[in-house]
């Protein structure tokens, strides 16, 4: 497969042709955990802070992504996810690019903290990331907002689409008590959010 073969563009139609299995991919790909109902696809597509993006070849979906993206400054990689059958076939190298692209300011992805060995899952997802320029905020440890039965794991925050060498904790905070607004429909300031960052320096070297 190459790049040419691979098309990434919006929906805003739930009655799109991909919307359905872009749903069910949704379903399968993501833990309990760490997924909300179906129906917030839905609900997005009205949105003018969401955007749902298709990647497909042919007739076939070959991935989604998920970006909220904030009047604060920020955008937030929410969900991406690659059709089982062409894993491993680069498909998740350009979902990753294509939706950095429609992102304007820096973007956030929350990933799943690589604290089980240097050949978990985890651990290799957060190296595809660091492959495709993103960078781990040390030190933080992040609380996604608890989005089904299921608590979230620990997780760490990565940017791209960020120059400076550092970021400022007031201005992490301010990105995560607006993730915790926007895409949670949490208080800015829940206590999870002055929970996590009141141990940080006031700078935090990337």
């Amino acid at each position: 497969m190459s790049d040419a073969d691979l098309l990434v563009t919006p929906i805003s139609d739930g009655g799109d042709w991909r919307f359905a299995p872009i749903a069910e991919l949704y379903e399968r790909a993501f833990p309990p955990s760490e997924r909300k109902p179906t129906a917030f696809l839905n609900d997005i597509l009205a949105r003018t802070d969401y955007v749902l993006l298709a990647a497909t070849i042919g007739e076939e979906i070959a991935g989604f992504s998920v970006l909220y993206v904030s009047n604060a400054g920020f955008g937030l990689l929410e969900y991406m996810a690659v059709n089982e059958r062409l894993r491993g076939h680069g498909v998740g190298g350009k979902m990753f690019r294509e939706t950095a692209r429609h992102c304007p300011v820096p973007m956030v992805l929350e990933v799943e903290a690589p604290d089980k060995g240097v050949d978990s899952i985890e651990a290799r997802r957060v190296e595809f990331y660091r492959r495709l320029g993103c960078r781990m905020v040390p030190q933080l440890c992040y609380r996604m907002p608890q989005v089904g039965a299921e608590l979230p794991p620990p997780m760490r925050l990565m940017l791209t689409n960020y120059a400076p060498d550092a970021i400022a904790k007031s201005q992490l905070g301010d990105w995560i008590g607006g993730i915790y607004s926007g895409v949670y429909g949490r208080p800015a300031s829940d206590p999870a959010v002055i929970e996590m960052l009141s141990p940080l320096p006031n700078r935090l070297d990337l």
